[in-house]
């Protein structure tokens, strides 16, 4: 991403008049976002698709064929796709809902170095399938168009696209929090503009995680380059493959490899995860995403390859296993997006427990407390301790059998009976994330 860029809300006035404010920093690192809602506390979410595929960029324009539908929005939720041309002018047109049920077809340009909107403009459009596309018509004038017909234009400064900020087909929303929709088809995500014909993007990746959305490589029956995007849907991680396919100017990796150091860890223990590309001719560059099934840390959420590899370390921090670890690799010119995974085997973590107690010897009829405290590698450390006396002549009694553990560790009071030693024994439970582990200790009893 060339900025991470305040969302700059334009309110649309009586004849068309734009009046321009500033809305607070987005929730997500992407370019900026049409939004209409009043000034104040609301925040900005996307969910949608991206490319930076060798098929889509450079290009002259960029199209995508989405479902408009009506209902009704507290805040503002909008389906656009946009274009980022060389002079760092950005451009996006669709359609927005905003603070009631009546959708709009907007289109709307910014500079992406001031950070500010430089025009824009509206139509009325009915519910239904419709074209939204924004494209080179001379010179370096840019259309905006819905279903053929242009809604306006603007110099953009350059005849070509940027040959590498993306192509995005997004859902939007601008509100004070996060709410549901009904799912969108895009039934043609993006579409490119080269030499003068219109050409599908062969490959997509996710983006945004605040709803769910699903493509041709999740098996959802949906055509390639073709997208749905709603709440009820699966939450892909940030840069799933949606869809690819290889074409004569573009080749997979031989193979594309995770592996663990580790293969089985305790809870709350590190292991060192790799991702490699082999056999691919040529050393493989970008970044790979990791993620898990279960919970657990990556020392980095991704990595950068260099020599065609990268590592990240996970510590999962319950023992529900197996840990399924995944990388994805975003792919470059050469090399299509793919992923791998890992199963990692996670255990209990050992435990150790220690007894304290305030005095080594105490007379009949007078008592010490006595603390146990469980110690290990996990990150909490819950269930109970028992307390018995396992021999010796003396005599004592608990002031209770068992105590659970608060912050790893829990008390009771002995009282002593008959003269004599005696040895005391706290034996810990174990629970789902930790094993079992006890301890003895002498004391005397005058």
């Amino acid at each position: 991403m060339k900025a991470a860029c305040l969302a700059v809300l334009f309110v649309l006035l009586c004849g068309g008049l734009f009046v321009l404010t500033t809305t607070p920093a987005s929730r997500l690192d992407a370019p900026p976002g049409q939004s209409f809602a009043a000034p104040g506390t609301n925040s900005t979410w996307w969910v949608g698709a991206s490319s930076t595929d060798s098929s889509a960029l450079p290009n002259a324009g960029v199209k995508s064929v989405i479902q408009v539908f009506s209902t009704h929005v507290t805040g503002c939720l909008s389906f656009w796709v946009s274009d980022d041309t060389g002079d760092n002018n950005w451009g996006q047109v669709g359609y927005y809902i905003c603070n009631g049920s009546t959708p709009e077809a907007f289109y709307q340009v910014w500079n992406l170095n001031t950070k500010s909107v430089l025009t824009g403009g509206i139509a009325p459009i009915s519910t239904g399938a419709h074209t939204f596309a924004m494209y080179l018509q001379s010179g370096t004038t840019w259309a905006y168009a819905m279903d053929g017909s242009v809604m306006g234009t603007y110099n953009m400064g350059s005849s070509t696209s940027s040959s590498s900020y993306p192509v995005y087909a997004l859902s939007e929303e601008d509100a004070s929090g996060v709410f549901a929709f009904p799912s969108v088809t895009f039934n043609t995500a993006m579409q490119v503009l080269r030499s003068g014909t219109w050409s599908a993007v062969q490959t997509a990746q996710s983006y945004g995680t605040a709803w769910g959305i699903t493509g041709n490589a999740q098996g959802s029956g949906l055509s390639k380059d073709q997208i749905e995007i709603g709440s009820s849907l699966t939450v892909l991680a940030q840069g799933t493959l949606l869809w690819g396919f290889s074409s004569s100017t573009t080749t997979i990796g031989t193979v594309f490899n995770v592996s663990c150091v580790k293969a089985s860890v305790v809870a709350g223990t590190a292991s060192t995860c790799r991702a490699t590309i082999y056999g691919t001719g040529s050393a493989p560059s970008g970044s790979v995403v990791w993620s898990s099934s279960k919970p657990g840390r990556f020392s980095s959420v991704s990595c950068q390859l260099v020599d065609g590899a990268c590592s990240v370390m996970f510590t999962p921090a319950t023992s529900s296993s197996p840990v399924t670890i995944t990388a994805y690799y975003h792919g470059d010119k050469l090399i299509l997006p793919t992923s791998a995974s890992f199963v990692l085997i996670v255990t209990r973590a050992p435990t150790r427990t220690a007894i304290l107690c305030t005095n080594p010897t105490f007379a009949i009829g007078s008592s010490t407390t006595c603390t146990a405290i469980v110690s290990g590698s996990a990150t909490l450390r819950t269930g109970t301790i028992t307390w018995t006396k396992v021999s010796g002549s003396g005599k004592i009694t608990f002031s209770k059998s068992s105590c659970a553990l608060t912050a790893g560790k829990c008390s009771v009071i002995v009282k002593g009976t008959v003269k004599g030693n005696v040895t005391i024994e706290a034996t810990y439970s174990g629970d789902s994330n930790n094993l079992p582990s006890s301890k003895e200790v002498v004391r005397m009893v005058s």
